[in-house]
């Protein structure tokens, strides 16, 4: 929880806004007022000379509607 009603959700990588929005307000029973998605890239790691990747992921910000709450926070 980010506070003021946003909630950070870690999704899978072709969700799409209107999707989550439906999924949330079913799944939990509140109302969402929006939704920012966030693709994080892939980060290159090292250790010593083996070069890795470390993979990237995508979020999202869920904002609610101001009497609603998620309680599993």
């Amino acid at each position: 929880m980010l506070g003021d009603g946003r909630y950070v959700f870690k999704v899978a990588d072709n969700a799409d806004k209107n999707s989550l929005k439906r999924a949330i307000e079913s799944r939990y029973g509140v109302g969402v007022e929006s939704v920012n998605i966030i693709a994080q890239r892939d980060k290159n790691r090292r250790r010593g000379q083996i070069l890795g990747v470390k993979p990237g992921f995508k979020k999202a910000v869920v904002t609610l509607k101001a009497e609603d709450k998620i309680a599993e926070f």
